[in-house]
């Protein structure tokens, strides 16, 4: 995963654990909590539905399944991401009560906020985190992020942009095709 090598890059220690085929994912994320015992815990949430017209299931109910789980047998920091929370940031951290989110790309941002997170720093300055503090939920300014590939679906509170990014060889005709995406 580009997260995981972009923490890796940065000196974080990773434990991965691809619950996407697990026969029974609580069990097999308390298994890997309590053998690895990780300061922090990081969910990806890709999905907020089947995105079928027949048998639509929405997801929520796992995620918050999932995170009171881990809850009862963990006590730090939870951090969750991925493309399906930043559809709607605000509703998954009201929902499934976690300590921050990412909404965005998060290769930039999460081990910069893990970094704050461990040292102790503010992070009302990096863009694309959600957080809470005085019992509100916070959104940071989002920064548009470009990665190394080709195509990418960007998610802005507000705005949604799906497909390719608008590249061209000239950068000054890229940006323009990206600023009237944007505006």
């Amino acid at each position: 995963s580009y997260i995981a090598a972009a923490c890796v890059n940065e000196g974080i220690e990773i434990v991965d654990l691809d619950l996407c085929f697990e026969e029974h994912p609580n069990k097999s994320v308390e298994d890997k909590v309590k053998t690895s015992k990780p300061d922090i815990i990081a969910l990806s949430i890709r999905n907020v539905d089947t995105a079928t017209t027949t048998g639509l299931k929405y997801y929520l109910d796992y995620y918050k399944d999932l995170v009171s789980n881990i809850k009862k047998y963990f006590n730090g920091t939870i951090i969750i991401g991925g493309s399906g929370f930043s559809i709607m940031p605000e509703r998954f951290m009201e929902e499934l009560k976690v300590n921050y989110g990412i909404f965005g790309e998060g290769e930039i941002v999460f081990p910069k906020l893990v970094k704050s997170i461990v040292e102790n720093k503010k992070v009302d300055d990096i863009p694309g985190v959600v957080y809470r503090k005085d019992n509100q939920i916070h959104i940071n300014e989002f920064i548009p992020v470009i990665l190394p590939f080709p195509r990418s679906y960007w998610v802005i509170p507000g705005k949604l942009l799906a497909g390719h990014i608008p590249t061209n060889k000239d950068e000054k005709v890229s940006n323009t095709k990206i600023s009237n995406l944007i505006n």
